[in-house]
């Protein structure tokens, strides 16, 4: 079977269609603490795991940038953009996490 140029061109189109349908802008967060109540003594830690999703429930791709702001809780891990407000965090699978 010989490929025309056209079969190549459809063959990259579905490709690309496939790819940008997996995820798109991002639509709604679920929130996880673990564990979901602590002491507020200075010391104890909370795990927070931020899903996101687009409007199909798909995750969003990697790389996206969650932004974790508190007004009582310090928050740690590597800040993506420090001269801006808050803990930045990319996303992986979807998902952000921070303590």
């Amino acid at each position: 079977m010989k490929v025309k140029s056209w079969m190549v061109l459809i063959i990259f189109f579905i490709i690309g269609v496939v790819a940008s349908a997996k995820a798109g802008e991002p639509a709604r967060i679920k929130i996880e603490a673990e564990p979901q109540s602590t002491a507020a003594d200075g010391v104890s830690t909370v795990r927070l795991k931020v899903k996101v999703e687009d409007a199909e429930g798909n995750p969003v791709p990697d790389g996206t940038v969650v932004t974790f702001l508190s007004d009582k809780a310090q928050l740690t891990g590597a800040d993506l953009n420090p001269d801006v407000e808050g803990l930045q965090v990319a996303t992986k699978n979807g998902i952000a996490q921070t303590t």
